[in-house]
């Protein structure tokens, strides 16, 4: 897998947004650590990708690695169930 399509996405929602957060729940890890911590997950799991799909940046949802770890504990992924869950804040 290309690690630079989820950096685009990175750099994308940063200009778009003036930050790199959480979509889930809304954590800022740079102003806490001093270096961003956030990661690029899937919308669609690769497990559920049919063969030969092509990945874009598009493609991701940026998560903090709790909110990241506890996706995959939820059916399906649902990014919708883990918003529900964690009481996302605004961006």
């Amino acid at each position: 897998l290309d690690s630079s399509l989820g950096k685009a996405d990175k750099k994308a929602f940063r200009a778009k947004n003036g930050k790199l957060c959480c979509e889930a729940c809304g954590f800022e890890p740079e102003p806490i650590f001093g270096f961003e911590i956030i990661e690029a997950h899937h919308r669609l799991p690769l497990s559920q990708s049919t063969e030969g799909r092509q990945t874009t940046p598009e493609d991701f949802i940026l998560l903090c690695p709790s909110c990241h770890r506890a996706i995959h504990k939820i059916a399906d992924c649902d990014f919708g169930r883990l918003r529900a869950l964690v009481g996302s804040r605004s961006l």
